[in-house]
């Protein structure tokens, strides 16, 4: 059974990109041959698509090289190729039947692919004495993850943290978790712990990789917030008006900062679910015209993108301008 569909692909994305790590194991990153040597150079360089060719044409003339089947069952993970992955880690089953650094690669494999299913069940071949190794219980985690038994993986991802609190993989996955459960208190908790307090601009910012912390804020308890979006031609004629409540942005302290900040404050209302505090912020931008659509509207502040608002296919042509009002509501004690 396959369970992915298309609402689990960012899910999946940010599986996909944590490293795999083998126990206690490791592979020898040093042997005679150059072209073995020139590979792992590429890897550690972050160019394994360069690397992949090399280490095949290797496997060509040695089949049975066990560093390079191993090496290359996780270049193909690490660049999402885990079919291939999949089917050297049973060609080097055969050759070393139970393995555990083995099985556990194939189970990353499976949780990449959508098949915890199958992951889970790798897993349990690695018996009692691995199955408390930190990459084990993430790996467990991220079964769980998948099957949206978000308890269950909470539990597997917490007990990670108690063995290597900085543990990355089991970080970056509690922020998922929380996204998934639509819980910006536990997104911003491990996100502390992720980039801590003060992390710089692009360590928030979607648009440089960091799409998978992004939470809606509107699935907040304590603030809501909307964009309204003109876009003007350059006589000053209204070409269109776009309004979105499909605003993203990263649940962490230094944003909660940046939007409560005292000087955007307009007004303060009550209604019988309680009293808002309500903010504006009204930005002018020249949009750039390649591919002659805006497709986002960002907010940044700071130095740090605050708000990022997608799904749109506005035309605009050569000259356009847009006028952003950016409206923020904040739940406040009464």
């Amino acid at each position: 059974m396959n369970i992915i569909n298309k609402n689990q692909n960012l899910l999946l994305s940010g599986i996909i990109g944590l490293s795999i790590i083998f126990l206690t194991f490791g592979f020898a990153s040093a042997v005679d041959d150059e072209q073995f040597k020139t590979a792992m150079d590429l890897i550690q360089s972050k160019k394994t698509d360069e690397a992949i060719p090399i280490l095949e044409n290797i496997l060509k003339n040695d089949p049975n090289n066990m560093k390079v089947l191993k090496n290359l069952a996780v270049a193909y993970t690490e660049t999402k190729m885990c079919d291939e992955s999949v089917k050297l880690y049973d060609r080097i089953l055969e050759l070393k039947p139970n393995s555990p650094e083995i099985l556990y690669g194939k189970a990353v494999c499976y949780n990449a692919m959508g098949l915890p299913e199958k992951s889970l069940l790798i897993l349990d071949e690695l018996g009692e004495k691995f199955s408390n190794e930190t990459s084990v219980l993430v790996a467990r985690g991220n079964s769980h993850l998948l099957f949206q038994e978000f308890d269950i993986a909470l539990e597997y991802y917490q007990k990670a943290l108690e063995k290597n609190p900085e543990h990355k993989s089991a970080l970056t996955n509690m922020i998922l978790l929380a996204k998934q459960t639509s819980d910006p208190i536990l997104a911003e908790t491990y996100l502390v712990k992720l980039l801590g307090k003060n992390p710089t601009p692009s360590e928030l910012d979607p648009e440089k990789g960091n799409m998978p912390y992004t939470m809606r804020i509107n699935d907040s308890n304590i603030y809501s917030a909307t964009m309204q979006m003109q876009v003007r031609d350059s006589s000053d004629n209204l070409v269109a008006i776009v309004e979105s409540e499909k605003i993203l942005y990263i649940p962490h302290p230094l944003m909660y900062e940046i939007i409560d900040h005292p000087q955007l404050l307009t007004e303060t209302i009550q209604d019988d679910s309680g009293t808002f505090e309500i903010r504006k912020i009204i930005v002018r931008n020249e949009p750039t015209i390649t591919p002659y659509f805006l497709d986002r509207a960002t907010l940044s502040k700071d130095g740090y993108l605050v708000f990022f608002s997608y799904n749109m296919a506005i035309p605009i042509e050569e000259g356009d301008y847009t006028i952003t009002e950016w409206t923020i509501k904040k739940k406040i004690e009464i």
